[in-house]
């Protein structure tokens, strides 16, 4: 199941600081876990129980929700276990770990949930949606996120995807609403939407990818019928150690930790390219090389850089959607929406550059 929500101002900015949302629906939750994080969430191993059982707060259903906030130095242990815990809320791009806490600032962090959500109920491989150039270029250089131009707490820019993993959504009428605390209570803002039945769109194929040996990656990418834009997502994890099964992450890698690229694609199959000017600066080539990591490991046996690439598929515009232009910049409120909006996400791709 695929969700698609904003909550914003006229100005396209966040509607509130900090907010508790609650999806109900016809939809099927799998089986609960009882792993959650330091903020009481879930959303990385599956619902909570009681959010399986209908008992969390403002439920009568199965629901999708979160929980509100609890007092300074509360144990994580003893934080109501929801989906979205006390840091998650809805945003001017989606749902978020971004809820404000004590001190203003948002409890994940400025980085967004990965994807698919509840991976650890099916054993998907997840992707950050984070956006990078050329498509997401806020600072206006076309270079790697983390350059020094953009905060260095922020590695992207947040692409607003939502995916559930293993829920199975049906046919009716879904409500979602942003529970916002106030000094005299709680303002409930509530939405509806209606999913027919049938339309989904057709699985997305897994991208190809191909290293010229010039520090470029080409990535071909075909879209099923149906989509009318997909992102062409890419994250570089940099070197790994090729002795052993599976890999194992070294670090040290001539481009540093992760760096996200994005590009917004309509043509129903073609290439993209990482070309050497969008790698961050101080970094000659965007994708290194065995050779390369080795020299800046001293690990004989490293690998070049991963590139895990996913295909976001959709019968609308998203980028258009997202924040995509300049700090700062004024962005519209949503383009033109089909009835029912869909979304077709790719098998991911790992290979390694040689």
């Amino acid at each position: 199941m695929n969700v698609l929500t904003t909550f914003r101002q006229a100005n396209g900015l966040s509607a509130t600081l900090l907010n508790q949302p609650l999806l109900t629906g016809p939809f099927t939750l799998p089986a609960a876990t009882a792993t959650a994080n330091s903020f009481g969430g879930t959303e990385a191993t599956g619902p909570s129980g009681s959010e399986v059982a209908g008992t969390a707060a403002g439920c009568t259903t199965p629901c999708i929700t979160g929980s509100p906030q609890q007092a300074p130095g509360t144990a994580a242990g003893a934080i109501p276990k929801t989906t979205f815990g006390e840091s998650g809320g809805i945003f001017a791009t989606g749902f978020g770990p971004f809820n404000a806490n004590t001190s203003g600032l948002p409890y994940g962090g400025f980085t967004p949930y990965a994807i698919p959500y509840y991976a650890g109920t099916s054993g998907d491989a997840t992707i950050v949606p984070l956006g990078g150039p050329p498509a997401y270029d806020p600072s206006g250089v076309g270079k790697g996120t983390r350059t020094g131009h953009f905060s260095a707490s922020i590695r992207g820019v947040d692409m607003g995807i939502a995916v559930f993993a293993a829920v199975t959504p049906g046919a009716g009428t879904y409500n979602l609403t942003a529970q916002i605390p106030t000094t005299g209570g709680t303002t409930s803002i509530p939405s509806t939407a209606t999913l027919g039945a049938g339309g989904a769109l057709p699985a997305t194929a897994a991208a190809t990818v191909t290293y010229p040996g010039d520090g470029t990656a080409v990535i071909a990418y075909t879209l099923p019928a149906g989509v009318v834009g997909a992102f062409v997502q890419v994250a570089d994890r940099g070197a790994y150690d090729g002795s052993t099964a599976p890999p194992t992450a070294i670090g040290g890698n001539c481009n540093g930790e992760p760096v996200y690229y994005t590009f917004w694609v309509t043509a129903a199959a073609g290439t993209v390219t990482i070309a050497n000017a969008n790698a961050p600066e101080g970094t000659p080539v965007a994708v290194c090389s065995a050779a390369q990591n080795a020299a800046a490991t001293g690990t004989a046996t490293a690998t070049g850089d991963r590139l895990d690439v996913d295909v976001i598929g959709f019968d609308y515009n998203h980028y258009a959607l997202t924040d995509n232009g300049a700090l700062n910049a004024t962005y519209p409120q949503s383009p033109a929406m089909p009835v029912s909006a869909d979304m077709s996400l790719s098998p991911l791709s790992s290979t390694y550059a040689p």
